[in-house]
């Protein structure tokens, strides 16, 4: 069954392949392990960068780190020459990650104390922004929204991770109230002048996907024909009774749809193949 990620900004130009980690059942952790290790297993931090495409040099920005969990994978791999600015409102956490950063000796890592409605983040600088379980907490997402594009370099991204809420998910791990839908964080977005750029089919309980403000056209408003859809072809009827521009994947291929913008005729598949 196909599953509709959400409306797409105005004139957002067609997507590229991702590399895709088969989805499994993490395996059952031992009370004694960390809590930092049981989130291994799901989070699946190593493959999640890799897909990011980070090189050597960039400029990243995790907005919400909380305990930077992703601080040491992001690091490692914008450097040498990189830089990552692990971004939180909470005195207290931004506090402790700086004692990791100093225990761990994380050079290009710099702890930032945010505010509500400003990340405080330096104008036309970063590569990439990183949103993981963090985006449903902002009461004002279009504040945010609006200085994360001032912060963002030409052609940078902001890539957001959250639980998805049409998945089934252990309580333990994420709550009703920590878990958002990817279509209304994509129509946020859309009203922000943002477009989807890719879908990553990576993590067993949550959705991830990439946000670019170019070549979307911020004075329009966003069609409401516009969608992304997930899913995995299936391998009982033929590609014509989905939609047309189907038929280049294969019946059991998992996949990624993209269609409308500005241009109504902009309709391209994202073959989300290992």
């Amino acid at each position: 069954m196909l599953l509709l990620l959400g409306v797409l900004c105005a004139g957002c130009s067609a997507v590229q392949a991702v590399p895709v980690v088969p989805v499994a059942e993490p395996a059952a952790q031992c009370p004694a392990a960390s809590e930092e290790q049981e989130r291994d297993v799901w989070q699946r931090p190593h493959q999640l960068v890799s897909a990011l495409g980070l090189t050597p040099g960039m400029r990243i920005a995790d907005v919400g780190t909380g305990s930077g969990y992703f601080v040491p994978y992001l690091r490692d791999a914008v450097m040498p020459g990189g830089r990552v600015v692990a971004q939180d409102i909470d005195p207290k956490l931004i506090a402790r990650l700086s004692e990791r950063i100093a225990r761990e000796k994380l050079t290009g890592v710099e702890p930032r104390l945010g505010e509500a409605d400003d990340p405080k983040l330096e104008p036309n600088t970063y590569d990439m922004v990183l949103i993981v379980d963090t985006l449903h907490h902002i009461e004002e997402p279009q504040k945010i929204l609006a200085a994360l594009a001032t912060a963002l370099a030409p052609g940078g991204r902001i890539v957001v991770v959250e639980f998805d809420r049409s998945r089934v998910i252990p309580r333990r791990l994420a709550g009703p109230r920590h878990r958002a839908s990817a279509m209304e964080t994509v129509e946020t977005f859309a009203r922000a002048g943002y477009c989807v750029s890719r879908a990553y089919d990576l993590l067993p309980y949550q959705w991830v996907l990439e946000f670019r403000r170019e070549p979307c056209d911020a004075g329009r408003e966003a069609r409401g024909d516009s969608s992304v859809v997930i899913g995995t072809m299936p391998g009982d009827r033929g590609a014509a009774d989905v939609d047309d521009s189907f038929g280049v994947v294969a019946p059991g291929e998992r996949f990624a749809h993209v269609r409308g913008g500005c241009r109504p005729d902009l309709s391209s598949t994202l073959r989300l193949s290992e």
